[in-house]
């Protein structure tokens, strides 16, 4: 995904290798937590995204995911026309960002 959505993802990664328990792992660990933060966080807002559309939503959407800006485009679309979806997601995400910042600091 592009832009202002990688910058907000780039965000959480920082918060979460921030906490203790992350911040002491050599880089090439670090590297390969941001690469599946990324891949995780973009996963978890397509699945809301994709859960609260109807099915021709669906299909405008698929014909996106391989194209970041565009993918990007259509969830700013669908964040303005389904209510509470934008909230649902940065719920979502807090919520996974607070889980993982306790698993590091359990370690």
């Amino acid at each position: 995904m592009a832009d202002t959505l990688s910058n907000y993802i780039e965000s959480l990664i920082a918060e979460v290798l921030a906490s203790s328990g992350y911040e002491k792992l050599d880089k090439k660990d670090k590297d390969k937590i941001v690469k599946n933060l990324d891949a995780h966080f973009q996963d978890m807002i397509l699945e809301t995204l994709i859960n609260r559309l109807n099915n021709e939503q669906v299909k405008d959407v698929r014909g996106a995911i391989k194209k970041p800006k565009v993918l990007e485009q259509k969830l700013e679309e669908y964040a303005a026309l389904v209510p509470g979806l934008a909230i649902d997601i940065e719920d979502r995400l807090k919520r996974e960002v607070k889980a993982l910042k306790s698993l590091g600091s359990a370690a």
